[in-house]
């Protein structure tokens, strides 16, 4: 349910950060209001397309009080507050929303500043594994953008070989199989540090998987910059290896 959301707003937005957001905000209102996946999907469907139309539609607001009847009031007291009128009364807020004057973008942030209303829900299910496992998957664009930017971003002309190599199927054969082993492997090990005890064993994790991320942030580094030392010798021996015939 967390990538089928993702995706929905990421598809609109084209931003990972508020991708995130909305995620987390959805979720929380979730953990709030006890909605089903199902129910929840279904608002992440609506609330995409409006976000798509720029403005929010009677149906929209329809679909969404279904599963968190307190977006209205909250949208009210936005409304309220934009149009400088605290007597704006809701079937006046229907008119605006029916003639098309009240944007998604308000309507986002109504989402937002309610799941902060209600944080408490998410922070306790947060600490249950399904809830840190939650945690991770709604990161998961936000982490990966910070990853492919800088690649994406890179000016080099072995891209556009290293591109190639990336589309070709084997390569995504080759990575399907890495997600499925770290996803295995990080669960497991998740796993096995929840069956841990003591005050400090949340803080521990947390130290663990710092130091790890620490050590193959520096490795990579080490490795590229050996590589990059060595690139001509290296490029040499291939070149060499090529031309013997066993």
């Amino acid at each position: 349910m967390v990538d089928a959301l993702n995706q929905k707003f990421y598809a609109i937005n084209k931003n990972a950060d508020v991708t995130g957001k909305l995620t987390k905000s959805v979720l929380t209102l979730q953990d709030a209001f006890g909605a089903t996946d199902d129910a929840v999907e279904n608002f992440g469907v609506q609330f995409s397309q409006m976000m798509a139309n720029g403005k929010v539609s009677a149906q929209d607001m329809m679909s969404f009080v279904n599963v968190f009847p307190v977006l209205r009031t909250n949208l009210l007291k936005a409304e309220q507050s934009i149009t400088h009128n605290s007597k704006l009364t809701m079937s006046q807020m229907n008119d605006l929303m029916s003639a098309g004057k009240i944007t998604s973008k308000t309507m986002e942030k109504v989402l937002e500043d309610t799941a902060k209303q209600y944080q408490g829900a998410t922070e306790n299910f947060g600490k249950t594994i399904p809830g840190m496992m939650r945690t991770v998957k709604s990161q998961m664009p936000v982490l990966l953008s910070a990853i492919s930017d800088p690649l994406t971003k890179a000016a080099n002309p072995i891209v556009a070989r290293i591109s190639d190599w990336i589309t070709s199927k084997n390569t995504k054969n080759a990575f399907t199989k890495l997600g499925k082993t770290f996803s295995d492997g990080l669960n497991k090990t998740l796993n096995s540090m929840s069956k841990g005890t003591g005050k400090n064993a949340g803080k521990d994790i947390t130290d663990t998987l710092n130091r790890g991320l620490g050590k193959l942030n520096g490795l990579i580094k080490d490795t590229f910059k050996f590589l990059s030392a060595h690139g001509k010798d290296i490029a040499s021996i291939v070149v060499d290896l090529s031309l013997i015939h066993i």
